[in-house]
């Protein structure tokens, strides 16, 4: 015989009521949200405040200065130069003086410029100039000249 569910028994399935809603619960949020934002408002305050009464220091630059470097050909002939660029790797040109190579440079920085006469005779020279005033300065009538230096 074939079993008739009732309205009672739901055929096995548990009726439930709908949840009763507590008239409280949006009054609640609301004063959570009203509590937050008074709390951001009063942080941000005293965050502006703190900064702006902090004593002004001058802070130490964590990155050491910089110095303006320049290479420097001069001579009477063409000439292959050899040098170390800004990024401190070696690089090779030939060109007629007079020549000048500039770049920044930080210290504890090896500094290298090498001239070689590629044809004809007369003198050569090199020149290496840290901000402007000549650090190391060759010239020679031989068929190549060399500075270095070490920046400190």
């Amino acid at each position: 015989m074939l079993h008739e569910c009732d309205a009672a028994s739901a055929c096995g399935m548990i009726r439930r009521e709908p949840p009763v809603k507590d008239a409280t619960m949006p009054e609640q949020q609301a004063g959570i949200r009203r509590t937050l934002i008074i709390l951001g408002v009063i942080v941000t305050f005293f965050t502006i405040a703190g900064v702006a009464l902090l004593p002004r220091t001058a802070t130490p630059s964590l990155a050491p200065q910089t110095v303006r470097v320049e290479y420097r050909v001069a001579g009477d002939a063409p000439v292959t130069v050899e040098f170390l660029n800004d990024l401190g790797f070696g690089e090779e040109r030939a060109l007629t003086p007079p020549w000048v190579y500039g770049f920044r440079a930080r210290p504890i920085r090896e500094l290298q410029l090498v001239v070689q006469r590629s044809g004809g005779a007369g003198s050569i020279g090199c020149t290496i100039a840290i901000n402007g005033v000549p650090v190391q300065e060759v010239t020679t009538d031989e068929s190549a000249a060399r500075c270095t230096f070490v920046l400190q």
